[in-house]
């Protein structure tokens, strides 16, 4: 067969990775914009475990403007102490998305959010591929605090990067965005920063973002570009921040004041 005929009768080319001996369990999932979803898996004797994510094919809207939207895919593993962040990465514009990780026999929780960028459709297809025995069930009513769980102070604490700000305060910048050298693939696109009160006397803190470039900050400061606390002695604070458009570059860097 001619390269020309191949184009014009094939669609696309997709190559598998298939092992006989893995487990396969899948289910499809409704997702409206601005929402998420969290699906609890169960990996009973560990090994090469796929988290994937599937858009509806773009054969199904051939006469419209459909394109993959953006997502974020954020894998967790449940502990005594809470769920620690095993991985996360953001893709834009694919069909399938994966994250692969080597697991330990234990619980997972992953974390899937999807930037529609039409509306033909609010449904993906969430698969986990194993060489382990695996176990899926939808948990997100169960877990609609997975964001604050997984990009915690102990997360910061482990992979930030500690910057002199300002007197009294150890203050760490955790960036998960760009590039992961590890899987060359981009990260989640989540920003965390934490604050602990190293002094005897409480005091209230404000946060002003020197540039706030494709950013939003969740919780009670999610409409605000700003946001001041109150610091215990030896206590702590977290802002998490997610970037908004997973295609665009981001910026947050920030100044503090005693106020």
């Amino acid at each position: 067969m001619s390269l020309k005929d191949f184009s014009h009768y094939f669609f696309g080319v997709t190559i598998c990775r298939v092992h006989d001996e893995y487990f396969y369990k899948a289910v499809h999932r409704t997702q409206k914009k601005g929402e998420f979803s969290v699906f609890r898996v169960r990996i009973e004797k560990g090994g090469e475990t796929y988290f994937i994510v599937t858009h509806m094919d773009k054969r199904k809207f051939a006469d419209e403007e459909y394109d993959y939207s953006p997502l974020r895919i954020v894998v967790g593993r449940v502990g005594e102490a809470g769920v620690d962040r095993v991985e996360g990465m953001a893709t834009a514009f694919m069909r399938d998305s994966w994250l692969v990780i080597n697991a330990e026999p234990g619980e997972y929780l992953v974390y899937v959010e999807v930037s529609w960028v039409f509306d033909y459709t609010d449904m993906f297809g969430f698969t986990v591929y194993s060489a382990s025995p695996i176990d899926l069930s939808e948990s997100t009513f169960q877990h609609e605090d997975f964001i604050d769980k997984v990009y915690s102070l102990q997360l910061a604490l482990k992979q930030g990067k500690k910057k002199d700000l300002l007197n009294g305060i150890e203050y760490y910048e955790l960036l998960l965005d760009d590039k992961n050298p590890s899987t060359n693939e981009f990260f989640e696109g989540v920003y965390l920063d934490a604050f602990i009160n190293t002094t005897k006397e409480p005091f209230t803190v404000q946060v002003i973002h020197k540039s706030f470039k494709n950013i939003c900050l969740t919780g009670k400061f999610k409409d605000s570009d700003s946001y001041k606390f109150t610091l215990a002695p030896g206590g702590s604070f977290t802002m998490i921040k997610k970037k908004v458009d997973l295609t665009a570059s981001a910026k947050a860097p920030i100044s503090l004041k005693k106020l």
